[in-house]
């Protein structure tokens, strides 16, 4: 911005970069997903007693699909979270930094809440 880029092309270029980065973890995560995931199951067969010759080995397309998708939403809506705050400021409020900022705090209440609804939500899960 400081050496007059449009704040349109700096986007692009962070979303660009935010994508590859992406897919590049999604190829790296997804391989050892699907072996750790084996792993786990070769071992709960043999606990189950059902031995590694009646285990068959399965993957559904569909979930990763589904997987791919989801993370790239999150993180397209991650960057354009943070890109709309930070498009906000001045040149100047970026690069001097500002000690006086409190980070606002909520209610105990709200902090439980939210915990008491993630359990839910990871037991459910």
């Amino acid at each position: 911005l400081m050496l007059g880029m449009r704040r349109s092309k700096l986007f692009g270029m962070l979303l660009a970069e935010d994508c590859l980065i992406s897919i590049l973890a999604m190829f790296i995560g997804l391989p050892v997903a699907v072996v750790l995931s084996e792993i786990v199951s070769l071992v709960t067969a043999k606990l189950v007693g059902m031995g590694i010759i009646g285990h068959q080995f399965s993957l559904s397309w569909s979930a990763i699909e589904w997987t791919m998708a989801g993370f790239l939403a999150i993180k397209l809506s991650a960057l354009l979270i943070l890109s709309r705050r930070i498009s906000r400021q001045e040149i100047d409020a970026l690069l001097s930094q500002s000690t006086n900022r409190t980070k606002k705090q909520m209610p105990s209440v709200i902090y439980g809440l939210a915990a008491i609804c993630g359990s839910v939500m990871l037991a459910v899960a």
